[in-house]
């Protein structure tokens, strides 16, 4: 079916543009936009056409179809070619090979390569030149996907010391960026670090995905490592109806990564768990839990994480745990990229996919739809309230 007429909303034609660090996860979204494309396409040519002209959602579907029509004139999704070019001195220059003049651009990076951990603010960088890049040679709207944020953690500040969350949005927006796309962002509150005005911040969720690997699983108990994953481990006891534990941790102010202290309050004696958190860096606070539920007499413990950074020895860590049975499994997404070398000399990880997630978000803001229907009614209802509607 062909659009009569434009439906969108203040919208260009579609651009996706890969930075350095980002073109593996970019060519993902490609793939799965199709798909969508495909899917969307089939459902709506197999509405009844009387039916459709009066639905109440008829201008939806048609914006819907536009957007697919463009794609289908373009034999797929198409990642704007680019050129970066690297100085002796460490500078970094992109360029555009194809014109976006006019277009919806989605610029793809990730701000953390997991294997070259140094490279973070080279990549940020980066990052903000293509941003500079896209606005100079004309661009519409333009948004950022980046599936992992770099220095979220850092989203306060104790003394003499920056806002460095805040700081790298502000820089963003400044770029020219009106909208940011993230997964479980460390702290919630980040989205509230821009003015909407001038750019949208995003928050996706990992957790249906998380839940619908882990409902096989037969677990009885979800589990909090710390309380700042208390949170979003309550979203999965109101989906699924399991209890929940809470654990406690002391960090020490002059230690990023290692644990001083850390407790379990809650029954998990003959129980299978899981424990959740949003990320796992040096995998101290995750396996730490492990040990403390296993102390407990826990049965099956399994963790759960939307980012898997898995930095300096944590993979050995990891390995080791599952070897002396503290733990029998670690799920993780895609939002970063690790290489298959890494993935297959670990058996014990389960990487699923976070891609199609930021694909569908795509899709929907590109015609003008709503970024909720992406999760089931009940962590929806969870996670924005009873009152919600999409």
């Amino acid at each position: 079916m062909e659009c009569p007429y434009y439906y969108g909303i203040n919208r260009g034609e579609f651009a996706l543009v890969a930075c350095r660090n980002g073109q593996k996860t970019a060519n993902i979204i490609k793939s799965h936009l199709e798909d969508i494309c495909k899917e969307r396409e089939e459902l709506i040519n197999g509405m009844d056409q009387d039916k459709l002209l009066s639905h109440p959602g008829y201008d939806y579907f048609m914006r819907q179809l536009q957007f697919i029509n463009h794609v289908n004139r373009n034999n797929g999704v198409k990642v704007i070619e680019t050129e970066i070019k690297d100085f002796k001195d460490g500078e970094v220059k992109p360029k555009l090979v194809n014109s976006i003049a006019g277009k919806d651009v989605y610029i793809v990076q990730n701000s953390l390569d997991p294997r070259h951990p140094s490279e973070t603010d080279h990549n940020i960088v980066e990052l903000m030149l293509m941003l500079n890049t896209v606005k100079s040679a004309g661009a519409g709207n333009t948004s950022v996907i980046m599936p992992y944020m770099s220095y979220s953690k850092q989203d306060r500040r104790t003394g003499r010391e920056p806002d460095s969350a805040m700081a790298i949005l502000k820089v963003i927006q400044t770029m020219g960026a009106q909208r940011f796309f993230s997964m479980d962002l460390h702290a919630p509150a980040i989205t509230g670090f821009s003015d909407p005005n001038k750019m949208i911040i995003n928050n996706l969720y990992a957790s249906s995905i998380l839940m619908n690997y882990f409902e096989d699983k037969g677990l009885d108990m979800w589990v909090a490592p710390d309380t700042g994953a208390g949170k979003m481990v309550r979203h999965f006891t109101k989906v699924t109806g399991l209890p929940m534990a809470l654990g406690y941790k002391y960090r020490s102010p002059d230690s990023s990564h290692e644990v001083e202290e850390q407790e379990l309050l809650g029954y998990v004696e003959g129980m299978r768990v899981g424990i959740i958190d949003d990320q796992s860096a040096g995998s101290t606070t995750l396996i730490g839990m492990a040990k403390k539920c296993k102390e407990n007499g826990a049965t099956y413990i399994v963790g759960g994480v939307s980012h898997g950074l898995l930095l300096d020895d944590a993979e050995f860590k990891y390995r080791k745990a599952v070897k002396e049975g503290v733990l029998d499994e670690l799920v993780i997404t895609n939002t970063l990229i690790q290489p298959d070398e890494f993935i297959n000399n670990n058996p014990y990880l389960k990487v699923l996919d976070a891609l199609k997630f930021f694909a569908e978000a795509i899709f929907e803001t590109h015609v003008s739809g709503s970024i909720s229907r992406l999760y089931q009614p009940t962590l929806r209802k969870s996670m924005f309230g009873e009152n919600h509607k999409i």
